[in-house]
Parts: C-alpha cells; structure tokens; sequence
C-alpha cells in the first residue's frame, strides 16, 4: 500500500477533566498541536494516491476549527487519543463532502490520525476507513 503522509498545525488550550484534582492537566494550558494524517491506496491514479492539495482542503477545516480554541468547547474530555478520534471522523465527513469524485469508485483510506500535544508526545489512532 502506498501511504502519504501530511502535517497540520494549531495552537489551542484545554484541560482534562477526568485526572485527579492535583493533576497539572487539570488546569487551563496550551498546546502546539500537530496533526499527520495518513492516506492510503493500494492502485495509484495518475502516479499518485491523491493530491496532496485534496488532503489540506479537508484538514483545513479541523485546523480552523481548533486553532486559539479552548478544546473543551468542542470536546468534553479533550485527551490525545479522543481528539485524535474526533479529528478523523471530521475528516472522513469533510473528505467525502469535499471530493465526491475522488471517493466514488477509488480505494483510498484514511490509515491513521496522529496527534502530538509536544515535541515528545504523540497519540496514533489507526482508522483504515474507506474515504
């Protein structure tokens, strides 16, 4: 399988509601979240599995969603791996409103979502969902 991989980033604060009281993420911080998506084809169309230029439409619409936001805004228990979780479904949704003709007839997945709150730590949610 072929796999292209492609890099998003925002800055947003949240808090994680479900660690206990002394916890340091129990209070308000920031991030500088990083997000690689991971697209997936088995038959390459015209040399490539997509554009990467599909990809970033799609994405984009996560980045301005996130980017200066309080996370828990959107999400009650903001953690990597939920976040991670949110990300992809939002973008298989905004993929297939945005590329109709790509989806139609095309083996192309969405292999994994991988979230990264700092330099040193990351979440990776494999989805191998059918875009």
């Amino acid at each position: 399988m072929y796999i292209l991989r492609k890099s998003f980033s925002w800055e947003a604060s949240h808090w994680l509601p479900n660690v206990p009281n002394n916890h340091k993420c129990r209070r308000v911080h920031g991030h500088s979240y990083r997000m690689v998506l991971e697209i997936g084809s088995r038959v390459l169309s015209q040399g490539m599995v997509v554009d990467y230029k599909n990809i970033s439409t799609s994405a984009k619409h996560i980045v301005n969603l996130f980017d200066h936001q309080m996370i828990n805004d959107f999400l009650t228990n903001p953690t990597a791996e939920l976040i991670a979780t949110y990300c992809s479904q939002t973008f298989i949704r905004q993929f297939r409103i945005d590329h109709p003709s790509l989806v139609f007839g095309k083996e192309l997945y969405l292999i994994a979502v991988e979230i990264s709150e700092t330099a040193n730590t990351n979440c990776r949610y494999e989805v191998n969902e059918k875009l």
